[in-house]
Formats: C-alpha cells, sequence, structure tokens
C-alpha cells in the first residue's frame, strides 16, 4: 500500500487562505467608510491680471462635431458657440466625457504681449483618482509626438524652489509646430513632480489614513519648446507671478 506524504505547505495555505479571506471580510466590513480628505494647497481660481501678461478664459464647445475653443475675456463673453451655435463650458467635452463628475478644472491663457503664451490648467480630482493622469498617455493620443522628457529645477525665490517636469513636443511633421509642457503634482502635504512618488502616497493615505486625499495637477502649455535657459527663464518669470496667487499654506499631516 503507497503512503501519500503529508504536504505542509499545501495543507497551511488551505488553512491561511480562508482565513484571509474572513479578515479581509471583516475589515471591509467594520472598516469605517473612506473619507475624502478635503485639505487643498491650491486655490481653484486662477488670477485675471498677472503682472504685464494678458488674461483670457478659454470656452470650449460642448456640441460633439465641433468642440472648438474659444479664447474670450470672461466666461460671460459667449452666450453660444459662434460657429455652431452649441453649449459653451470651461470644461472641454473630451474632459466632461472621461473624467469623474466631481472633477474640478480651472484653466486661463496668459499672453506676454509681443512674446510667448501660456495655457495654465489646474485639474482637482475628487474621490475618483481616475480625475487625474500623466500627460504622456493623453498628448499621443491627441496627436502630439513627445521629442523629449526631463525634469527642471526653477527658482522663485532665494527661499523657494519648484521642480517641473517638461515635455518638449510637436504635432504632425512640421517642425514649426512645437511647443513645451510642464507639470506637477500638488498634494495635501508635499508636492512632486513624480507621477510615481503621488501613486504611493495616494496608496498610503487610502491604507493608513482611510482618506482618498485630493491631490491637484497643474500643467502649463507653452507656446515654445521648454528647452533652453532662455525659455525656461520665461516660464519662470510667468510662475514667480501665478504662484503666490494660488498657492495656500500647508497644514500638518494629521
Amino acid at each position: 500500500m503507497l503512503h501519500t506524504p503529508f504536504q505542509a505547505p499545501r495543507a497551511a495555505a488551505l488553512l491561511i487562505l480562508p482565513l484571509l479571506a474572513g479578515a479581509t471580510a471583516c475589515w471591509l466590513h467594520f472598516a469605517p467608510p473612506i473619507k475624502t480628505a478635503d485639505e487643498l494647497r491650491l486655490r481653484m481660481e486662477l488670477p485675471a491680471e498677472l503682472g504685464p501678461y494678458d488674461s483670457q478664459v478659454l470656452l470650449h464647445c460642448q456640441n460633439d462635431p465641433c468642440r472648438r475653443s474659444f479664447p474670450v475675456s470672461s466666461e460671460t463673453a459667449l452666450k453660444e458657440c459662434p460657429a455652431c451655435g452649441g453649449l459653451l463650458s470651461p470644461i472641454a467635452r473630451s474632459e466632461r466625457d472621461l473624467l469623474p463628475a466631481d472633477t474640478r478644472i480651472a484653466r486661463r491663457l496668459y499672453h506676454m504681449p509681443g512674446g510667448q503664451s501660456y495655457t495654465v490648467t489646474i485639474v482637482l480630482a475628487g474621490a475618483d483618482p481616475r480625475s487625474i493622469h500623466r500627460p504622456q498617455q493623453c498628448l499621443p493620443a491627441q496627436g502630439y509626438a513627445i521629442e523629449r522628457q526631463h525634469a527642471e529645477t526653477l527658482s522663485l525665490t532665494p527661499r523657494r524652489n519648484l521642480t517641473l517636469a517638461v515635455i518638449d513636443s510637436r504635432r504632425g511633421s512640421d517642425p514649426s509646430a512645437r511647443f513645451g509642457f510642464a507639470y506637477w503634482f500638488v498634494g495635501p502635504h508635499l508636492e512632486t513632480h513624480s507621477h510615481y512618488v503621488r501613486l504611493f502616497w495616494t496608496t498610503y493615505d487610502h491604507l493608513f489614513r482611510n482618506k482618498v486625499s485630493r491631490w491637484a495637477y497643474v500643467a502649463i502649455a507653452a507656446s515654445e519648446p521648454l528647452n533652453t535657459p532662455e525659455s525656461l527663464e520665461r516660464l519662470a518669470s510667468l510662475l514667480r507671478l501665478l504662484m503666490p496667487a494660488i498657492e495656500l499654506p500647508a497644514r500638518s499631516p494629521s
């Protein structure tokens, strides 16, 4: 008669797996509901007046075949799309279709007379972290080719540096259709240019603080590539005026 040896690892797994499943079920049942943290580091309103820059808002047609955008002086300057008569909104139709309903967006176009223009966008996530995604995902989908990616640290004040992720991109094969894109993320207690750092702290808050932290994503599309000291200094000049107008003091972690 053959005797089958006792398989200790298999037996242990048969005992442990039901225990883990039971513990997970108990945790899901008795754990307090996850809270959406309401600590914010940025004002969700971009300034209309910013030093020497002209300022406009962008209104987007919500009519699916049209979807054109119009820079105007204020959100009430146009009542309907001049091209098709459709409804206008500060949020683009593609953003409205893709982003969760509790996502908040602020956007304004700044233009230096005789110089460069910058479209500044702030996206504030709600309870659903899918409100924020990397531009490396959406830029190629919109027909832009990414030529170079790099990190840049800009000096805003003697005590304040800001590190940005910078993308140099172009549309189509025209070498003149090139622009720069800079972005970073702002959480309740820190800022980072790294998508992976943001994901780490989002997961940490979820697991250990039982909170969904509201991260903001700040993006600046420049009308020139951000690949020279001169172009980066022009961006820094904009940020030296912009950041004091939109930043809120950080709170200590709870």
